[in-house]
């Protein structure tokens, strides 16, 4: 695995459409996205962002995708895919599979559950879903094999097969 210190995806113009596929495992310590209509998917088996931008930053920074494409973290229920700081994916449908962690909080709009994922706040933080959570037969677990106190909020509707 190959570290990048900083990453960005398209840029901020209105010819940044299609999809950013970033298949093999990734460490990237920043990601960049703009307001543009992209799909992101990040579906290596073992991926970090923020790799050391915690330490720089500390909890001021944090990546936002805000993209209108479409977000996807994990193609398989082994993926993991760990932020060292807060996540947030609320400007377009965020697909989720594996295990998703972020050390705070994480915010995201509408989910679409594919096969099994776990959502896990660590360092504090919240788990907040401001949209619907979708995925006819799918689970999603909040908090899997973690200890501490974690807050889950969904103010949305919710079709899974497991919550």
């Amino acid at each position: 695995m190959t570290e990048v210190a900083t990453l960005t995806l398209q840029d901020n113009s209105g010819l940044s459409n299609g999809t950013i596929n970033l298949n093999a495992s990734i460490a990237i310590d920043w990601i960049e996205v703009f307001p543009q209509n992209y799909a992101v998917n990040i579906l290596g088996s073992s991926n970090t962002v923020g790799v050391r931008s915690y330490y720089k930053y500390g909890n001021t920074q944090h990546p936002i995708f805000h993209n209108t494409g479409g977000v996807r973290f994990g193609d398989d229920a082994t993926d993991y895919i760990w932020f060292r700081e807060r996540l947030t994916s609320v400007a377009s449908t965020t697909t989720v599979t594996g295990v998703i962690e972020a050390n705070f909080t994480i915010a995201f709009g509408n989910v679409i559950v594919s096969n099994t994922a776990s959502l896990i706040s660590t360092g504090g933080g919240d788990v907040n879903i401001t949209g619907n959570i979708s995925g006819p037969g799918a689970t999603l677990r909040f908090g899997e094999n973690t200890d501490g106190f974690m807050n889950y909020h969904i103010t949305g509707n919710i079709t899974l097969g497991t919550l």
